[in-house]
């Protein structure tokens, strides 16, 4: 029996569309109307309407926001059927594409109606199979089109023409498709110096472009990058291997038994011929001198695994000289926004932490019997699936808030709203998950017996089994954070060195016999600082520091990081001559000792007289948590606003130096731990590391920076004492949160002695920001030593 003429539900979804130009037309259907017949149409035939998508834009667009959702709910086989209320509601671009829309519907056994055209129907099995019938014709009429294009564009090669409707970096079109490209005289001047900077033959693809986006360099905009992106050395690669740019046009390249075939353009050549040659003598002399013998093969324990802690980017696995690191080379890639970029760690002190966290998974066993015993709970499992259910349908609803353009002014929200709910999803486990689950508990349970037991192999596999991803800090060589799969979350959870955080996001927090000094450490190399006393003044930075541990000794003449800023100035080929600091809120004065420096002038000054001097009158600003006091009183637009005014008067080449707290960089502190929203509220309303070292490159500038970890232990009574004063990030929580943090404190006091060390890290962050103009990146040398 057809299920057309059957009681037996089907999941539809529904898809219309309409344009400005049917709503001329006195024949057109609203959009109301057309879901209103849609809908009729299903109950008639007994389907469940589950879903509809809509478009207001013309059917001669493939890429429309509701049928690209069509797509995607389909690729997850989310229903059974596509209903639209006539075909011309689903395209009414060419036949190959219409055929290409059945093509994936046959692909994923999706049926389809139309109100308006019932005999156009392919619901039941038979008349899907007509769709897979579609799809092959579909794929035949690719196949005869692509012999007809290669013959079509191997004549216009001949005729000396560009084939591709993108023309290459440094040309532009003007004509028609008879007309060559013409030259982009701004996208010409970076191909040129592309090819110039690459024949002096000193400097790497990478190099070149680190240089074109340090200059303020960027590549072509487009849909996703209006603004243009960052060269990668990829983009190089490309640009010094195209002939296009001697004037000439290559045919026939692809493939290894083909041979190129080259023909002289109609366009303008960019570079001479010569320069082309000495490019190509450079490039295959430097590919020889790279043909190395291969590298044995090594097993990483955090392979796959570790990621950077700032930009959460893959860090890469390497070895050299024996040596096995964790690098963080996004830069490769073309990203710039990291802080850690080119740095790398060893990999044993980051497996070293690995393997004692490995080793604190010791559960109980009547904990395990009782994981077992609630995963058996059919109530348990009904309200995993009720949840997921929930997530999922608010995830629809946001979708459908987007397409009918409900997010056009603030569309972060929607991002915000769709992470969270992804995010939500990913740590919520499945049915499947939990049966394995089932047969995991028991393994965890001898785990600290079998994990030493192990091939490396082993061990790298069941941590892939295990994590996610692995937070690492780079240059300070730890471990961050950890996210389990979500399986494993329940089981993290009760292991005593590591605190969630965030949902299904875990920390490691070290007891301090486990922390030493550098630079021999047994596990955690962190500097240590003396621990916080009770009689500790008041100070803007508690809870998290009592004092600057950056503060320079009485004796120092001229603080570390104001000579460093100094000679940055220097080396940008001027003589600083105005050094201003704010008056102290609070803070210790840097000192300055400018007596090296003899055109040099220092002065201290209220901040608002500072922000109102004339436009480039500051060679070096230097500032102590200039950012993080503005954060703590809530004034967050004056904070934004620090940035472009501080970019303002400093001079070109001139240099910010700043010392800040990011309560986001310390998620081991002590405060986080009795007042988890606390660290809630500084998600939301402050900024983290690579934050802010992208907005500062947003302001023009072109940072460096150094994160500063330390261990500081604070006693019991210490703890308690500056929670009752109840400083800034805990006056910004609410006052239950407050009273509940609180009374931890207080019970643990009840049952502890005073001078019990709670384990704490601390951090603080220096940036060195130059004001590097354009017109700087001109001057003659550089891109050659720079």
């Amino acid at each position: 029996m057809s299920i057309l003429d059957s009681s037996y539900s089907r999941e539809v979804v529904l898809y219309a569309r309409v344009s400005k130009d049917d709503q001329a037309t006195t024949d057109h259907f609203s959009i109301e109307a057309q879901l209103e017949e849609m809908r009729e149409y299903a109950a008639e035939h007994g389907w469940t309407v589950i879903e509809a998508f809509v478009d207001d834009m013309t059917g001669q667009k493939m890429r429309r926001p509701g049928l690209d959702a069509v797509k995607e709910m389909a690729q997850a086989r989310g229903f059974d059927i596509l209903l639209v209320h006539e075909l011309s509601r689903l395209s009414r671009a060419s036949v190959y594409e219409t055929l290409e829309i059945f093509q994936w519907l046959g692909e994923h056994n999706i049926g389809f109606a139309s109100v308006k055209e019932p005999d156009f129907d392919f619901v039941d099995p038979s008349k899907r199979f007509f769709l897979i019938l579609l799809s092959a014709l579909n794929q035949y009429y690719i196949d005869l089109l692509r012999v007809h294009t290669q013959k079509g564009k191997r004549e216009r090669a001949r005729q000396g023409l560009y084939n591709a409707s993108i023309t290459p970096f440094g040309y532009t079109h003007t004509g028609g498709p008879q007309d060559p490209p013409v030259i982009d005289q701004q996208e010409a001047e970076i191909v040129r110096k592309i090819f110039d900077m690459y024949a002096a033959g000193k400097l790497s693809h990478q190099e070149i472009a680190e240089y074109l986006n340090t200059a303020g360099f960027r590549t072509r905009p487009t849909p996703k990058q209006p603004k243009g992106g960052p060269f990668a050395k990829a983009h190089i690669a490309k640009i010094l291997k195209n002939r296009f740019y001697t004037g000439k046009i290559v045919y026939g390249t692809r493939g290894p038994n083909k041979a190129m075939e080259v023909y002289p353009g109609q366009h303008e050549a960019l570079i001479s011929q010569e320069l082309w040659d000495r490019c190509q003598r450079i490039r295959e002399a430097r590919r020889a001198n790279s043909r190395a013998v291969q590298q044995p093969y090594r097993i990483y324990l955090l392979g796959n695994l570790a990621v950077c802690d700032v930009c959460g980017r893959k860090l890469r696995s390497q070895a050299e000289n024996e040596v096995s690191y964790y690098r963080e080379l996004s830069y490769q890639s073309g990203h710039t926004d990291c802080p850690n970029r080119k740095t790398g760690t060893r990999t044993g002190p980051v497996d070293a932490m690995i393997h004692a966290l490995i080793d604190a998974i010791r559960l109980p066993q009547d904990w395990l019997e009782e994981v077992v015993k609630r995963m058996g709970a059919q109530e348990e499992l009904q309200g995993l699936s009720h949840h997921h259910e929930r997530l999922e349908a608010e995830r629809r609803r946001l979708k459908m808030m987007k397409i009918r353009g409900e997010f056009d002014e603030d569309p972060d929200l929607y991002n915000r709203e769709m992470t969270r709910i992804r995010n939500q999803m990913d740590a919520l486990p499945t049915f499947d998950e939990l049966e394995n689950l089932r047969t995991t508990v028991a393994a965890i349970q001898d785990l600290p017996e079998t994990w030493p037991k192990a091939s490396p192999t082993d061990q790298r596999d069941l941590l892939r089994l295990m994590f996610r991803s692995v937070q690492v800090d780079v240059p300070n060589g730890r471990v961050v954070a950890v996210t389990p799969q979500a399986v494993f979350i329940p089981i993290l959870r009760e292991v005593p060195l590591l605190e969630e955080r965030e949902l299904g996001v875990f920390v490691p927090v070290w007891p301090p016999e486990k922390v030493k000094a550098a630079p021999r450490p047994p596990l955690v190399g962190l500097p240590v600082l003396p621990r916080v006393e009770p009689n500790a003044l008041a100070s803007g930075l508690l809870p998290f520091l009592d004092k600057n541990p950056l503060q320079p000794q009485p004796e120092t003449r001229l603080a570390t990081g104001l000579k460093r800023a100094l000679e940055a100035v220097k080396a940008r080929g001027q003589e600083p001559e105005m050094v201003i600091q704010p008056i102290p809120n609070g803070h210790g004065v840097l000192p300055v000792d400018l007596s090296k420096w003899p055109l040099a002038t220092e002065m201290k000054l209220p901040t608002p007289e500072i922000l109102a001097r004339p436009e480039e009158s500051i060679d070096v600003l230097a500032t102590q948590f200039w950012i993080w006091e503005r954060l703590a009183e809530g004034k967050f637009a004056e904070a934004e606003a620090l940035l472009d005014k501080a970019f303002r008067v400093l001079t070109p080449g001139g240099t910010w130096y700043a010392q800040e707290v990011l309560p986001l960089e310390m998620p081991a502190h002590w405060v986080f731990r009795y007042f988890p929203s606390a660290w809630g509220w500084a998600k939301e309303f402050t900024w983290n590391f690579h934050t802010l070292h992208a907005r500062l490159q947003g302001a023009g500038f072109t940072p460096q920076a150094t994160r500063h970890v330390y261990f500081q232990p604070i006693t019991l009574s210490s703890a308690l004492a500056f929670a009752r004063q109840r400083p800034t990030l805990l006056g910004k929580i609410s006052n239950q949160d407050y009273q509940h943090g609180l009374r931890q404190l207080e019970n643990l006091s009840s049952t502890h002695l005073p001078e019990t060390i709670l384990s704490s890290e601390v951090a603080i962050v220096e940036f060195w920001s130059q004001k590097i103009t354009h017109e700087m990146f001109n001057q003659p040398g550089w891109g050659q030593d720079d």
